[in-house]
Parts: structure tokens; C-alpha cells; sequence
């Protein structure tokens, strides 16, 4: 089984993504969740060196994710109807209940955070916001 983002969207999907993993291992089976940027020869070769200390001692670190526009069509759906379920579903990445943004994009640079972080830190921080939000009827909450 190969999994890639969003593997759940809502703890009890994670859970039970979890418990597939804990059953798959039990009897030796291929059971892979992965992330893009880990195949990409530039972040591996970036996190080796920061792994090996090339680049000296991390002390912090910030994950950040840039893009352009890239959910413009499932913003229109959205706006125009708002209330269609098939809509919100295909338009997830822009949807809360579905993953957000954060299961799109934003998991990329967490994971790399996580990932290039030796040993793992202990005291995570964050913050956020939203730069658009579709709203009823197609307002922007913004």
C-alpha cells in the first residue's frame, strides 16, 4: 500500500490509517506513506548536510510554503455553490473539514522541518493565517 497527502483528514482517519500500518507490519507487508520533496535530490542532499552538521549547528529553524494561485478553479466552484457536497469534496483543499490548505501545501514544509530536524525537536511552534477564504455565497471571509 503507498499513501501520499492528505492519508486522512480528521484524527480518526489517522488513527485508523495508523492501525492499517500496525497490521500490515504484523504481517510483512509493504505499507508506505511518503512525501514528494523526500524523493527530490535537492532536499536530500540539503537535509544530509544538515543532518551531518555541514552546515553547523541548527539552533531554530522555520517551515514556510510559498505558491501562487493554484486553486483558482475550486475557488469558483465554491463561490458558486457553496452548499453542493460534491463541490466542497473535489474543492478540498479549501475546505476545513477536508484537510485545508494545510494538507496541499503546508504538509510539504512541516515534513521537511520534521525531517531535517536531528534529533527532533521538542518544542514545536507555529502560527498562520489565511490569506483567502471563500465563505457562504461566496464572500470573502478575508
Amino acid at each position: 500500500m503507498y499513501l501520499a497527502k492528505p492519508v486522512a483528514v480528521d484524527v480518526p482517519g489517522c488513527r485508523t490509517v495508523e492501525e492499517s500500518g500496525r497490521k500490515a507490519t504484523e504481517k510483512q507487508r509493504c505499507f508506505l506513506v511518503d512525501f514528494q520533496t523526500r524523493t527530490d535530490p535537492f532536499y536530500r542532499e540539503a537535509v544530509k548536510r544538515a543532518q551531518y552538521g555541514d552546515i553547523g549547528r541548527i539552533v531554530c529553524g522555520e517551515a514556510t510554503y510559498f505558491c501562487g494561485p493554484t486553486f483558482e478553479e475550486q475557488i469558483k466552484w465554491l463561490t458558486e455553490k457553496p452548499n453542493d457536497a460534491e463541490v466542497r469534496l473535489r474543492a478540498w483543499a479549501w475546505t476545513a473539514p477536508l484537510g485545508d490548505i494545510i494538507t496541499e501545501q503546508n504538509i510539504h514544509a512541516l515534513d521537511v522541518a520534521s525531517w531535517s530536524s536531528t534529533p527532533p525537536r521538542s518544542t514545536p511552534w507555529g502560527r498562520g493565517r489565511r490569506a483567502r477564504a471563500v465563505g457562504p455565497a461566496g464572500t470573502s471571509s478575508r
